[in-house]
């Protein structure tokens, strides 16, 4: 249930409380084991076309039954180096408790032949394919991936064309992307079964 207590505190950012057992803010208490989506963002914020707002790392945990929780970490002006390395780590840790449950679902459902989607992309057992506006969907095979990247807010596949050569395509924002650790893991594996079979 999400109303289960979360236990002992590992991380306190601002009144949000990452625990043993899930997450917290006040009386909201979300379990890892109910997570059902993580999305990690970023973002500069402007008050006007003059002022600066700051900047803003945040992490939103919905649960199964569509409870929402945001942690945020936001800071005038810029977030310092002392701030960004705490996302990082809160980051980390709250995946190492989600990551496992969650990427056996998405392979059970990778390998009974669906396709998952992760809004701005879907993986499917043939490739990876994004729904375009003209030309309609592009498909990645599997033996084309080679890695990925995530740069200015943006998660990019990268992949090799029909020449060999190593190239880039945005596969969506950050924000937009629920589960991307997931859709890593999995692309972190793929390109280095890839990188293997090149190698022998």
């Amino acid at each position: 249930m999400d109303s289960e207590d979360p236990g002992e505190v590992v991380f306190q950012v601002g009144s949000d409380r990452i625990c043993r057992h899930g997450v917290a803010y006040r009386n909201q208490r979300i379990r890892w084991e109910d997570v059902r989506h993580l999305f990690v963002s970023g973002e500069r914020i402007t008050h006007n076309f003059m002022v600066p707002g700051g900047e803003e790392a945040r992490l939103t945990f919905v649960s199964s039954s569509g409870q929402r929780i945001d942690v945020r970490m936001s800071a005038w002006f810029r977030l310092g180096r002392d701030r960004q390395q705490q996302f990082a780590d809160v980051y980390r840790y709250v995946v190492s408790q989600v990551l496992e449950r969650q990427y056996n679902w998405f392979k059970e459902k990778l390998d009974s032949g669906r396709r998952v989607s992760f809004k701005t992309f879907g993986i499917a057992p043939d490739g990876i394919y994004q729904e375009t506006t003209f030309s309609g969907t592009k498909l990645f095979n599997l033996r084309q991936i080679v890695g990925s990247d995530v740069r200015d807010g943006n998660f990019y596949l990268a992949y090799l064309d029909a020449n060999g050569k190593t190239k880039q395509h945005k596969l969506g924002a950050l924000g937009k992307i629920p589960n991307i650790h997931v859709a890593e893991a999995f692309i972190i594996k793929v390109a280095e079964e890839n990188r293997q079979k090149l190698s022998s």
